[in-house]
């Protein structure tokens, strides 16, 4: 997948992903942090 934009929204906890056919993906933060061994303060980095 190649990505064409990604956008970290704080007020929902939500990352948008948008790949290179535009197919938009959303992701709940609190889910890739149990799955990826995330820390919340990576959060504001994702913006």
């Amino acid at each position: 997948m190649q990505l064409r934009a990604c956008h970290y929204d704080d007020h929902s906890d939500i990352l948008t992903v948008v790949d290179s056919d535009r197919v938009i993906y959303r992701y709940n933060c609190y889910e890739i942090e149990n799955s990826l061994d995330m820390h919340s303060a990576a959060r504001s980095r994702l913006r």
